[in-house]
Protein backbone atom coordinates (compact mmCIF):
# COMPACT_ATOMS: atom_id res chain seq x y z
CA UNK A 1 0.00 0.00 0.00
CA UNK A 2 1.38 3.36 -1.07
CA UNK A 3 1.27 6.33 1.28
CA UNK A 4 1.31 9.90 -0.02
CA UNK A 5 1.86 12.90 2.24
CA UNK A 6 -0.10 15.89 0.95
CA UNK A 7 0.58 19.32 2.45
CA UNK A 8 -0.81 22.85 2.32
CA UNK A 9 -0.19 26.10 4.18
CA UNK A 10 -2.29 27.90 6.72
CA UNK A 11 -3.81 31.22 5.59
CA UNK A 12 -1.34 34.08 5.36
CA UNK A 13 -2.51 37.11 7.31
CA UNK A 14 -4.74 39.00 6.66
CA UNK A 15 -6.42 36.24 4.61
CA UNK A 16 -8.69 33.83 6.44
CA UNK A 17 -8.65 30.94 3.96
CA UNK A 18 -6.04 29.13 1.89
CA UNK A 19 -7.64 27.44 -1.15
CA UNK A 20 -4.78 24.96 -1.60
CA UNK A 21 -5.07 23.70 1.97
CA UNK A 22 -8.86 23.53 1.73
CA UNK A 23 -8.54 21.27 -1.33
CA UNK A 24 -5.93 19.08 0.39
CA UNK A 25 -8.10 18.72 3.48
CA UNK A 26 -11.18 17.87 1.43
CA UNK A 27 -9.35 15.20 -0.57
CA UNK A 28 -7.90 13.55 2.54
CA UNK A 29 -11.29 13.47 4.29
CA UNK A 30 -13.07 12.00 1.26
CA UNK A 31 -10.34 9.76 -0.11
CA UNK A 32 -11.56 6.53 -1.66
CA UNK A 33 -9.02 4.51 -3.54
CA UNK A 34 -5.84 2.52 -3.21
CA UNK A 35 -3.16 3.49 -0.77
CA UNK A 36 -3.37 6.16 1.89
CA UNK A 37 -3.42 9.95 1.78
CA UNK A 38 -2.23 11.95 4.79
CA UNK A 39 -2.90 15.69 4.91
CA UNK A 40 -0.75 18.09 6.93
CA UNK A 41 -1.16 21.84 7.28
CA UNK A 42 2.10 23.74 7.56
CA UNK A 43 2.64 27.11 9.24
CA UNK A 44 3.14 30.06 6.91
CA UNK A 45 6.47 30.86 8.54
CA UNK A 46 9.93 30.79 6.96
CA UNK A 47 12.10 28.11 8.55
CA UNK A 48 9.30 26.60 10.61
CA UNK A 49 7.39 25.17 7.64
CA UNK A 50 10.27 22.88 6.52
CA UNK A 51 10.80 21.77 10.11
CA UNK A 52 7.15 20.78 10.49
CA UNK A 53 7.24 18.94 7.19
CA UNK A 54 10.36 17.06 8.25
CA UNK A 55 8.57 15.94 11.40
CA UNK A 56 5.62 14.68 9.37
CA UNK A 57 7.91 12.80 6.99
CA UNK A 58 9.72 11.16 9.89
CA UNK A 59 6.44 10.28 11.58
CA UNK A 60 4.56 8.81 8.60
CA UNK A 61 7.44 7.62 6.34
CA UNK A 62 5.54 8.31 3.09
CA UNK A 63 6.33 6.92 -0.34
CA UNK A 64 5.93 10.39 -1.89
CA UNK A 65 5.48 13.99 -0.75
CA UNK A 66 3.26 16.40 -2.68
CA UNK A 67 3.37 20.02 -1.46
CA UNK A 68 0.79 22.59 -2.52
CA UNK A 69 0.61 26.38 -2.34
CA UNK A 70 -1.87 28.99 -3.52
CA UNK A 71 -0.84 31.40 -6.26
CA UNK A 72 -3.69 33.82 -7.06
CA UNK A 73 -3.79 34.73 -10.72
CA UNK A 74 -2.81 31.34 -12.13
CA UNK A 75 -5.22 30.06 -14.80
CA UNK A 76 -4.76 26.44 -13.72
CA UNK A 77 -2.56 23.96 -11.88
CA UNK A 78 1.17 24.72 -12.15
CA UNK A 79 3.41 21.68 -11.74
CA UNK A 80 6.68 23.19 -10.54
CA UNK A 81 9.86 21.68 -11.94
CA UNK A 82 12.57 23.49 -9.96
CA UNK A 83 13.10 25.22 -6.62
CA UNK A 84 15.55 28.13 -6.44
CA UNK A 85 17.85 29.05 -3.57
CA UNK A 86 16.37 32.47 -2.87
CA UNK A 87 14.06 34.08 -0.32
CA UNK A 88 12.63 37.38 -1.55
CA UNK A 89 9.35 38.04 0.22
CA UNK A 90 6.98 40.82 -0.74
CA UNK A 91 4.97 40.58 2.47
CA UNK A 92 5.76 39.31 5.98
CA UNK A 93 4.98 35.75 7.00
CA UNK A 94 2.78 34.95 9.97
CA UNK A 95 5.72 35.43 12.37
CA UNK A 96 6.62 38.87 10.97
CA UNK A 97 9.68 37.70 9.04
CA UNK A 98 10.29 39.20 5.62
CA UNK A 99 13.61 38.06 4.10
CA UNK A 100 14.74 39.94 1.01
CA UNK A 101 17.45 38.78 -1.42
CA UNK A 102 18.66 36.09 0.97
CA UNK A 103 19.81 32.57 0.05
CA UNK A 104 17.82 29.77 1.62
CA UNK A 105 21.02 27.78 2.23
CA UNK A 106 24.44 29.41 2.18
CA UNK A 107 26.62 27.92 -0.58
CA UNK A 108 23.74 25.64 -1.61
CA UNK A 109 22.89 24.76 -5.22
CA UNK A 110 21.19 27.53 -7.17
CA UNK A 111 18.30 25.20 -8.03
CA UNK A 112 16.99 21.73 -7.21
CA UNK A 113 14.73 19.73 -9.51
CA UNK A 114 11.41 18.21 -8.55
CA UNK A 115 11.42 14.42 -8.34
CA UNK A 116 7.70 13.99 -9.02
CA UNK A 117 6.61 12.57 -12.42
CA UNK A 118 5.81 16.07 -13.63
CA UNK A 119 5.13 15.30 -17.28
CA UNK A 120 2.95 12.31 -16.41
CA UNK A 121 0.97 14.52 -14.03
CA UNK A 122 0.40 17.14 -16.72
CA UNK A 123 -0.67 14.50 -19.23
CA UNK A 124 -3.18 12.97 -16.79
CA UNK A 125 -4.58 16.35 -15.76
CA UNK A 126 -4.91 17.40 -19.39
CA UNK A 127 -6.65 14.10 -20.20
CA UNK A 128 -9.15 14.89 -17.44
CA UNK A 129 -9.78 18.37 -18.80
CA UNK A 130 -7.98 20.25 -16.01
CA UNK A 131 -6.10 23.40 -17.09
CA UNK A 132 -2.46 22.78 -16.16
CA UNK A 133 1.11 23.16 -17.30
CA UNK A 134 4.75 22.79 -16.34
CA UNK A 135 6.30 25.74 -14.54
CA UNK A 136 9.92 26.75 -13.92
CA UNK A 137 9.21 29.52 -11.42
CA UNK A 138 7.90 28.59 -7.98
CA UNK A 139 8.26 32.15 -6.72
CA UNK A 140 10.44 33.28 -3.82
CA UNK A 141 7.99 33.01 -0.93
CA UNK A 142 7.32 30.29 1.67
CA UNK A 143 6.22 27.71 -0.91
CA UNK A 144 9.53 27.85 -2.78
CA UNK A 145 11.42 28.04 0.54
CA UNK A 146 9.86 24.79 1.76
CA UNK A 147 10.15 23.19 -1.68
CA UNK A 148 13.91 23.87 -1.79
CA UNK A 149 14.60 22.61 1.74
CA UNK A 150 12.67 19.38 1.28
CA UNK A 151 14.21 18.65 -2.14
CA UNK A 152 17.65 19.09 -0.61
CA UNK A 153 16.89 16.58 2.10
CA UNK A 154 15.03 13.96 0.08
CA UNK A 155 16.92 13.95 -3.22
CA UNK A 156 19.26 11.14 -2.12
CA UNK A 157 16.66 9.02 -0.34
CA UNK A 158 14.46 7.85 -3.21
CA UNK A 159 11.30 9.64 -1.98
CA UNK A 160 9.62 11.55 -4.85
CA UNK A 161 8.64 15.07 -3.82
CA UNK A 162 7.61 18.31 -5.45
CA UNK A 163 5.37 21.36 -5.38
CA UNK A 164 2.07 22.19 -7.08
CA UNK A 165 0.74 25.74 -7.13
CA UNK A 166 -3.03 26.05 -7.33
CA UNK A 167 -5.16 28.99 -8.44
CA UNK A 168 -7.39 31.09 -6.24
CA UNK A 169 -10.89 30.15 -5.13
CA UNK A 170 -14.05 32.28 -4.94
CA UNK A 171 -13.64 32.30 -1.15
CA UNK A 172 -10.72 34.73 -1.48
CA UNK A 173 -13.07 37.33 -3.04
CA UNK A 174 -10.51 38.66 -5.52
CA UNK A 175 -13.10 39.61 -8.14
CA UNK A 176 -14.25 38.17 -11.46
CA UNK A 177 -11.06 39.16 -13.30
CA UNK A 178 -8.97 36.66 -11.27
CA UNK A 179 -9.31 33.00 -12.34
CA UNK A 180 -10.89 30.97 -9.56
CA UNK A 181 -11.66 27.29 -9.08
CA UNK A 182 -13.94 25.76 -6.51
CA UNK A 183 -12.64 23.68 -3.64
CA UNK A 184 -14.22 20.54 -5.15
CA UNK A 185 -12.57 21.13 -8.55
CA UNK A 186 -9.11 21.52 -7.05
CA UNK A 187 -9.64 18.44 -4.83
CA UNK A 188 -10.54 16.43 -7.95
CA UNK A 189 -7.37 17.66 -9.67
CA UNK A 190 -5.29 16.67 -6.66
CA UNK A 191 -6.88 13.22 -6.71
CA UNK A 192 -5.58 12.70 -10.25
CA UNK A 193 -2.14 13.89 -9.14
CA UNK A 194 -2.05 11.44 -6.22
CA UNK A 195 -3.25 8.52 -8.35
CA UNK A 196 -0.60 9.36 -10.96
CA UNK A 197 2.14 9.37 -8.35
CA UNK A 198 0.95 6.03 -6.94
CA UNK A 199 0.77 4.54 -10.43
CA UNK A 200 4.31 5.69 -11.21
CA UNK A 201 5.43 4.02 -7.99
CA UNK A 202 4.08 0.69 -9.27
CA UNK A 203 0.58 0.58 -7.78
CA UNK A 204 -1.45 -1.35 -10.39
CA UNK A 205 -4.76 -0.55 -8.70
CA UNK A 206 -4.04 3.17 -8.93
CA UNK A 207 -3.09 2.79 -12.60
CA UNK A 208 -6.35 1.01 -13.46
CA UNK A 209 -8.48 3.45 -11.47
CA UNK A 210 -6.74 6.41 -13.06
CA UNK A 211 -7.38 5.03 -16.55
CA UNK A 212 -11.07 4.54 -15.75
CA UNK A 213 -11.56 8.04 -14.32
CA UNK A 214 -9.82 9.84 -17.20
CA UNK A 215 -11.08 7.65 -20.09
CA UNK A 216 -14.26 9.60 -20.80
CA UNK A 217 -13.12 13.05 -19.79
CA UNK A 218 -12.97 15.86 -22.33
CA UNK A 219 -9.51 17.13 -23.03
CA UNK A 220 -8.85 20.76 -24.02
CA UNK A 221 -10.13 21.42 -27.55
CA UNK A 222 -13.20 19.20 -27.22
CA UNK A 223 -11.37 15.96 -27.98
CA UNK A 224 -11.96 12.81 -26.01
CA UNK A 225 -8.94 11.42 -24.26
CA UNK A 226 -7.94 7.93 -25.28
CA UNK A 227 -8.09 5.34 -22.54
CA UNK A 228 -4.78 4.34 -21.06
CA UNK A 229 -4.04 0.63 -20.99
CA UNK A 230 -3.20 -0.74 -17.56
CA UNK A 231 0.26 -2.22 -17.09
CA UNK A 232 0.89 -5.92 -17.54
CA UNK A 233 0.16 -7.89 -14.38
CA UNK A 234 3.20 -8.71 -12.34
CA UNK A 235 3.67 -12.16 -10.76
CA UNK A 236 2.87 -12.44 -7.12
CA UNK A 237 6.01 -12.56 -4.98
CA UNK A 238 6.82 -15.65 -2.98
CA UNK A 239 6.26 -14.36 0.53
CA UNK A 240 7.51 -17.54 2.16
CA UNK A 241 10.79 -17.48 0.26
CA UNK A 242 11.43 -13.76 0.66
CA UNK A 243 9.50 -12.16 3.51
CA UNK A 244 9.12 -8.42 3.30
CA UNK A 245 11.32 -6.49 5.73
CA UNK A 246 9.52 -4.75 8.56
CA UNK A 247 10.85 -1.29 9.44
CA UNK A 248 11.87 -1.06 13.07
CA UNK A 249 10.83 2.25 14.64
CA UNK A 250 13.62 4.12 16.38
CA UNK A 251 12.68 6.46 19.23
CA UNK A 252 13.50 10.14 18.95
CA UNK A 253 15.26 11.79 21.89
CA UNK A 254 12.80 13.92 23.79
CA UNK A 255 15.38 16.64 24.31
CA UNK A 256 15.93 17.19 20.56
CA UNK A 257 15.52 20.94 20.12
CA UNK A 258 13.61 22.40 17.21
CA UNK A 259 15.87 24.05 14.65
CA UNK A 260 13.74 27.16 14.39
CA UNK A 261 13.69 29.91 17.01
CA UNK A 262 11.00 32.02 15.39
CA UNK A 263 7.95 32.73 17.50
CA UNK A 264 4.73 31.25 16.16
CA UNK A 265 1.47 33.18 16.14
CA UNK A 266 -1.07 32.35 18.81
CA UNK A 267 -3.45 30.98 16.16
CA UNK A 268 -1.01 28.34 14.94
CA UNK A 269 -2.39 24.82 15.24
CA UNK A 270 0.28 22.10 15.76
CA UNK A 271 -2.17 19.59 14.25
CA UNK A 272 -1.37 16.77 16.63
CA UNK A 273 2.28 16.60 15.61
CA UNK A 274 3.39 14.19 18.31
CA UNK A 275 6.91 12.89 18.69
CA UNK A 276 7.86 11.19 15.44
CA UNK A 277 7.83 7.42 15.37
CA UNK A 278 11.26 7.55 13.72
CA UNK A 279 14.01 10.14 13.82
CA UNK A 280 14.33 12.27 10.73
CA UNK A 281 17.07 10.51 8.78
CA UNK A 282 17.37 13.06 6.00
CA UNK A 283 19.95 15.70 6.93
CA UNK A 284 20.21 18.83 4.84
CA UNK A 285 23.41 17.97 2.94
CA UNK A 286 24.37 14.36 3.55
CA UNK A 287 23.79 11.65 6.16
CA UNK A 288 25.68 12.57 9.30
CA UNK A 289 26.98 9.76 11.42
CA UNK A 290 25.94 10.11 15.03
CA UNK A 291 27.38 7.39 17.25
CA UNK A 292 24.97 5.66 19.53
CA UNK A 293 26.23 5.81 23.13
CA UNK A 294 24.58 2.47 23.87
CA UNK A 295 26.53 0.83 21.04
CA UNK A 296 29.98 2.02 22.10
CA UNK A 297 32.47 -0.65 23.11
CA UNK A 298 33.09 -0.40 26.87
CA UNK A 299 36.62 -0.08 28.18
CA UNK A 300 38.18 -3.35 29.28
CA UNK A 301 38.70 -3.88 32.94
CA UNK A 302 42.10 -5.13 34.18
CA UNK A 303 40.74 -8.59 34.83
CA UNK A 304 39.45 -8.75 31.23
CA UNK A 305 42.85 -7.97 29.74
CA UNK A 306 45.51 -9.99 31.56
CA UNK A 307 47.90 -9.82 28.61
CA UNK A 308 48.63 -6.08 28.81
CA UNK A 309 48.62 -3.23 31.28
CA UNK A 310 48.40 0.46 30.51
CA UNK A 311 51.31 2.42 31.99
CA UNK A 312 51.49 6.20 32.21
CA UNK A 313 55.02 7.60 32.40
CA UNK A 314 55.55 11.01 34.03
CA UNK A 315 58.68 11.90 32.04
CA UNK A 316 61.13 10.57 29.48
CA UNK A 317 63.68 9.45 32.07
CA UNK A 318 61.11 7.30 33.80
CA UNK A 319 59.87 6.03 30.44
CA UNK A 320 63.40 5.06 29.37
CA UNK A 321 64.05 3.34 32.66
CA UNK A 322 60.75 1.50 32.51
CA UNK A 323 61.13 0.41 28.90
CA UNK A 324 64.70 -0.85 29.39
CA UNK A 325 65.06 -4.60 29.31
CA UNK A 326 65.24 -5.92 32.88
CA UNK A 327 68.26 -7.86 33.91
CA UNK A 328 67.70 -11.56 34.27
CA UNK A 329 68.36 -12.65 37.82
CA UNK A 330 71.11 -15.19 38.35
CA UNK A 331 69.86 -18.70 38.98
CA UNK A 332 69.73 -19.48 42.61
CA UNK A 333 72.17 -22.23 43.57
CA UNK A 334 71.39 -24.77 46.15
CA UNK A 335 72.91 -24.03 49.54
CA UNK A 336 76.05 -25.98 50.30
CA UNK A 337 75.60 -28.31 53.18
CA UNK A 338 78.72 -29.48 54.96
CA UNK A 339 78.50 -32.94 56.33
CA UNK A 340 80.53 -33.54 59.51
CA UNK A 341 83.45 -35.84 58.92
CA UNK A 342 86.27 -37.04 61.00
CA UNK A 343 89.43 -35.59 59.60
CA UNK A 344 91.83 -38.05 58.07
CA UNK A 345 95.56 -37.74 58.12
CA UNK A 346 95.82 -39.61 54.83
CA UNK A 347 94.56 -36.75 52.69
CA UNK A 348 95.26 -36.67 48.94
CA UNK A 349 97.20 -33.89 47.28
CA UNK A 350 95.38 -30.51 47.15
CA UNK A 351 95.20 -30.31 43.32
CA UNK A 352 93.63 -33.70 43.01
CA UNK A 353 91.28 -32.94 45.84
CA UNK A 354 90.20 -29.75 44.12
CA UNK A 355 89.41 -31.56 40.86
CA UNK A 356 87.44 -34.20 42.73
CA UNK A 357 85.54 -31.49 44.53
CA UNK A 358 84.50 -29.70 41.28
CA UNK A 359 83.46 -32.77 39.36
CA UNK A 360 80.36 -33.50 41.50
CA UNK A 361 79.32 -29.82 41.24
CA UNK A 362 79.53 -29.84 37.43
CA UNK A 363 77.59 -33.06 37.31
CA UNK A 364 74.97 -31.54 39.53
CA UNK A 365 74.69 -28.49 37.26
CA UNK A 366 74.40 -30.63 34.13
CA UNK A 367 71.68 -32.75 35.66
CA UNK A 368 69.76 -29.94 37.26
CA UNK A 369 66.18 -29.55 36.19
CA UNK A 370 62.62 -29.78 37.35
CA UNK A 371 62.61 -33.58 37.13
CA UNK A 372 66.16 -34.24 38.38
CA UNK A 373 66.90 -35.00 42.00
CA UNK A 374 69.57 -32.87 43.63
CA UNK A 375 72.77 -34.93 44.33
CA UNK A 376 74.20 -35.15 47.81
CA UNK A 377 76.84 -32.53 48.67
CA UNK A 378 80.45 -33.76 48.40
CA UNK A 379 82.44 -34.58 51.51
CA UNK A 380 85.24 -32.15 52.36
CA UNK A 381 88.63 -32.96 53.78
CA UNK A 382 90.15 -31.31 56.77
CA UNK A 383 92.68 -29.43 54.66
CA UNK A 384 89.83 -28.01 52.50
CA UNK A 385 87.95 -26.89 55.55
CA UNK A 386 90.85 -25.10 57.24
CA UNK A 387 92.22 -23.80 53.92
CA UNK A 388 88.94 -22.08 52.95
CA UNK A 389 88.67 -23.95 49.68
CA UNK A 390 85.17 -25.14 50.30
Amino acid sequence: MRRVLLTGFEPVSPATVNPAWDAVDLLARTWEGPGEVIARRLPAVFGEAPHRLRMSIAKHIPDAVVMTATAPGLPGVAVERIAINLDDATLPDNAGSMPVDQPIVEDGPAGLWSTLPDRAIVERLSAAGVPCGLSTSAGTYIGNHTFYQVQRELMNWGVPSGLLRLPASPALGLGPEVPAFSEEEMAAALRIVVLTVMAELGDDAAHILLAQETAGASAPGGQTAAPVAPPAPTPEPDLEAAPAPVPVPVPVPEDDPAPSTQALPASFDPEDEDVATQPFLMPISEPIYQPDPAAEVPALEPEDSPSFTQVVFPDRATAAAATAAPEEPAPASAPLHVAPRVPSMDAPEPAAATEEAHEPVQAAEAGSGPDTEEPAPPALTWEQIIGGRG
